[in-house]
């Protein structure tokens, strides 16, 4: 495969970001009115919203662009972050060192290989990739070649 890398997944993300729920038990931190969203496309909108309390209970925001992967639970569900949104802690986000790999390819690759994911998430009670997803390899071309890739 000229012109082809493989990384794992460690070496071109550069920022990996972790979500939580706020204790369900305080009804002050949800709300079904738009809020602060929280959470798959392009993500714009969210089933579930949390108030400014509730979001307070969760570190730091997910950046519009960032790459969002189910990893518990439900694996392999893709999505890009077109706001910035609070994500619980069965997904996980990825800023990708963009010189190497655009958000849009990775978002299609981990579409290509959702059941790979699935097969190789390790299931104890609820299948798990969150303490393997930093080993997980993709085959890319350098970013400005799979920003053409991605569009087609």
């Amino acid at each position: 495969m000229i012109n082809w890398q493989r990384k794992l997944l460690k070496d071109i993300v550069v920022r990996w970001i972790k979500g939580s729920t706020p204790e369900r038990s305080h009804k002050e931190y949800y709300t079904n009115k738009p809020g602060i969203p929280w959470a798959g496309g392009i993500l714009v909108n969210t089933e579930e919203y949390l108030t400014a309390e509730g979001a307070e209970q969760i570190k730091g925001w997910v950046p519009k662009g960032t790459v969002l992967l189910s990893v518990s639970g439900t694996i392999g569900k893709t999505a890009i972050a077109g706001i910035d949104l609070k994500i619980n802690q069965a997904i996980q986000g990825m800023i990708f060192d963009e010189s190497m790999i655009l958000a849009d390819y990775a978002y299609y690759y981990f579409q290509f290989y959702k059941p790979w994911l699935e097969e190789t998430a390790n299931a104890v009670t609820i299948p798990n990739l969150t303490k393997i997803s930093w080993r997980i390899q993709l085959s890319f071309f350098h970013a400005w070649k799979s920003k053409s890739v991605s569009s087609m």
